[in-house]
């Protein structure tokens, strides 16, 4: 626990705010995610974790139990593309990380009620190719399904699991440019037809759930990246004047990173690989054009109105009337 009392003591003293994600696809060996124990296990992970932030800090703080149940369910019980690296079981994984979400959240709540949690889940569009009422069925389908684990943790969906809104606190959606598709064909592109504005689907999930959004995670390859960057802000500042309560925006990876199917070098960070020295070589075309976004939120006030909800029901009055200021980030 070292690290994490070294990083929470270097953000109090930089002031810099950071949302703990506890649980990003990987779990200890020894433990079967498939058994109660990982719920168990997770549990107390979290609540170690969080009885010790507590010693170290008095801010508030903010967790995601566990990044993506959606994608890791899919991914890792249907694709087999990482852990566990099985098939025809995602059903299954993502009721099971629904389950260890919510325990989590207990846990964590156990010891410091202050805290925030902050689930992040994929935010897609899925089209139809065709105008055939099977084809467009599927799609739908595919599209709403995006919601089944928020809908749980909500207690809309599988009330067995015990979910409750009130553990719907916030709603992070990670957003990239491969995030549309046609239904069983390639990905949509910005212009086409089909493809839905960002600003749409931040409507449709704030419809849906009436809690503040955060975009958790966004950005682009290569030369795209400037570009990619100017269409979220954009977006975002359009949900915000329909009034949409977006926290803020994440580019993620902030540095450059290998791939994870073939390891090549993937561009899309605000800074490069490290030198010998350690020394990261800035994207100036990304960081330019951030500088431009962050101006333009402060001068529009984008994010100034951004208030910090209860986690409870969107009729309680919020924790408190004073409106916070929330920029544009990058993490």
């Amino acid at each position: 626990m070292a690290a994490l009392r070294s990083r929470a003591r270097a953000a109090r003293d930089c002031g810099v705010q950071v949302i703990w994600d506890l649980c990003h696809y990987g779990w200890p060996e020894e433990i079967d995610i498939w058994k109660p124990e990982f719920i168990r296990e997770i549990a107390a992970y979290c609540r170690a974790f969080a009885l010790l932030l507590r010693a170290e800090t008095d801010e508030i703080p903010f967790y995601t139990p566990i990044n993506e149940i959606s994608f890791w369910a899919w991914a890792g019980a249907e694709a087999a593309e990482m852990n566990p690296f099985a098939c025809w079981r995602a059903p299954e994984l993502k009721r099971q990380l629904i389950r260890a979400s919510l325990a989590a959240i207990e846990a964590i709540r156990s010891v410091d009620p202050r805290a925030r949690i902050l689930h992040s889940e994929p935010l897609i569009h899925v089209a139809a190719e065709t105008g055939s009422p099977e084809e467009r069925a599927a799609a739908e389908g595919f599209h709403r399904a995006q919601f089944q684990a928020l809908d749980a943790i909500a207690g809309r969906l599988w009330p067995e699991l015990g979910g409750d809104y009130g553990c719907l606190d916030l709603v992070g959606v990670n957003f990239y440019p491969g995030n549309q598709w046609l239904w069983g064909g390639p990905k949509l592109l910005r212009g086409e037809p089909s493809y839905r504005p960002l600003r749409q689907l931040l409507v449709e999930v704030h419809e849906r759930y009436r809690r503040p959004l955060v975009l958790s995670e966004t950005g682009a390859e290569g030369d795209e990246r400037p570009g990619w960057l100017a269409y979220v802000a954009d977006e975002v500042r359009s949900a915000i004047h329909q009034k949409v309560p977006v926290e803020g925006i994440c580019l993620y990876p902030v540095v450059d990173y290998p791939a994870w199917d073939d390891e090549r070098r993937c561009p899309t960070g605000l800074w490069g690989y490290a030198d010998e020295t350690g020394r990261r070589e800035i994207y100036e075309p990304l960081a330019r054009e951030l500088a431009r976004q962050q101006a333009l939120c402060a001068s529009s006030g984008s994010f100034r109105n951004a208030r910090i909800y209860p986690a409870a029901p969107p009729d309680i009055l919020p924790i408190s009337p004073t409106p916070t200021e929330v920029f544009l980030a990058s993490i």
